[in-house]
């Protein structure tokens, strides 16, 4: 193969003529045709898994956390700082959306919390969500057992289907998921 056509384009130089686009249907045909097992058995395990992961319903997940309403305060109390939390919720909605899951942060603010209930009754009324997950944020801290109290009586009143979900550390995101779902 020559090395202007690649995989990852979809392309394939047959017999030395030029490199030919394929449609993505006729992948498989194109590269099967090379004598190399290694790229036929990648691009029909590519398949397979394009295949099964279009045919696997995907999970909605409702996500409530303090967000940008923690406090350096309630941070401390968990024992990281904010650039840390960022960087593992980034990493969580990453692994949760490779695993199959769709998951909506909603951010809860204890302050004006008849805002915050307000919009999480909206949010939970809005669609069939698979689950609703109450971060360690809120669930942890003695003084948000109240707020945890209050989402937990709102999801059960507004949405009685949807599995109620509780992170036990702040690290634990995809195991919560992984616990309450096949993954």
């Amino acid at each position: 193969m020559a090395p202007e056509c690649s995989l990852n384009s979809l392309t394939y130089r047959p017999h030395g003529k030029p490199c030919r686009r394929v449609t993505p249907s006729r992948a498989y045909v194109a590269f099967s045709n090379l004598s190399s097992i290694g790229i036929s058995l990648s691009i029909r395990q590519a398949q397979k898994s394009h295949a099964y992961s279009m045919a696997t319903p995907r999970k909605s997940i409702l996500a409530a956390t303090l967000g940008r309403y923690a406090t350096p305060a309630d941070n401390a109390a968990m024992g990281v700082d904010s650039k840390q939390i960022m960087a593992e919720v980034r990493k969580f909605l990453a692994d949760a959306t490779e695993a199959g899951f769709d998951v909506e942060p909603l951010e809860i603010n204890p302050q004006d919390l008849d805002d915050s209930l307000a919009w999480t009754k909206a949010q939970l009324q809005s669609k069939e969500w698979d689950g609703f997950v109450i971060s360690f944020q809120i669930r942890s801290p003695a003084t948000y057992t109240a707020v945890f109290e209050t989402l937990v009586n709102t999801s059960r009143e507004v949405a009685p289907s949807t599995k109620i979900m509780f992170v036990s550390n702040a690290t634990d995101l995809m195991n919560t998921l992984s616990r309450n779902f096949s993954t």
